[in-house]
């Protein structure tokens, strides 16, 4: 993700894991993710992510992606 980027808010109908390879990432609720971290994310959870010196991922997850507004999380 570039500086400055920031995802559409979603809920994931599968399960969602992530691994942090460089930089930063913070989701919705302003818990911080760092250059380490790996992070699974149960079905149905709902979220949004930004990140302020940009950040690469490895990202995976299972079943279907559903946009959702933002005063749902």
């Amino acid at each position: 993700m570039a500086p400055g980027a920031r995802s559409n808010p979603h809920i994931h109908h599968g399960l969602e894991e992530f691994f942090v390879l460089e930089g930063d990432l913070t989701d919705y609720d302003v818990y911080s993710y760092r250059s380490g971290d790996f992070v699974s994310l149960a079905a149905g959870s709902a979220h949004c992510f930004s990140t302020e010196a940009g950040c690469l991922l490895v990202v995976t997850h299972r079943g279907a992606t559903q946009s959702i507004q933002e005063d749902v999380l």
